[in-house]
């Protein structure tokens, strides 16, 4: 883990550096939420690489968390969703979350004409003239619902020469 991203406000750290261990960054913004009367949420994206991530048991960090900070939610997100489920281990009994309450939401791939469909409506939404590539984007990205969320999230941004509103 490189760093924490809040509201639109990333913080990079240099993990190699002695510094504040995870518990204590993950109290403090249950501390600072709490404190607000607000909630917040942790996204996890690619939480299956945690199983590879050396001596730290994150599923024993996000155990503890969900345990003890009341003001986190955490949102794991993984492309590799077998892995990511054998990482959570939530049925099976000798790992960390077992019994933790999970939600599970599986998004199927879009069907070959969903794709630009789903980006048209994005940039018609925003108020932003569709890319005059839109079908050659559309074929290399496939199915996947985040690489058109990505690009059209991209685009829209201004990431490209075209952004003029329609």
């Amino acid at each position: 883990m490189r760093g924490i991203k809040i509201a639109g406000l990333e913080v990079l750290l240099d993990w190699r550096e002695k510094g504040a261990p995870l518990t204590d960054v993950l109290r403090a913004m249950d501390e600072w939420a709490s404190a607000g009367g607000r909630r917040v949420v942790v996204a996890i994206d690619g939480a299956q690489h945690l199983r590879l991530a050396g001596r730290t048991s994150y599923d024993g960090l996000l155990a503890w968390a969900i345990d003890n900070l009341s003001s986190l939610t955490f949102a794991s997100t993984g492309s590799q969703v077998g892995i990511l489920q054998d990482f959570l281990g939530v049925e099976d009994p000798r790992s960390p979350l077992y019994g933790r309450h999970i939600k599970l939401v599986h998004l199927a791939r879009l069907e070959r004409g969903q794709s630009p469909d789903f980006l048209r409506r994005g940039f018609r939404e925003a108020g932003v003239k569709q890319p005059p590539e839109l079908e050659e984007v559309v074929e290399a990205l496939d199915g996947l619902i985040g690489w058109p969320t990505l690009y059209g999230h991209a685009y829209i941004s201004g990431k490209n020469p075209n952004s003029s509103t329609s």
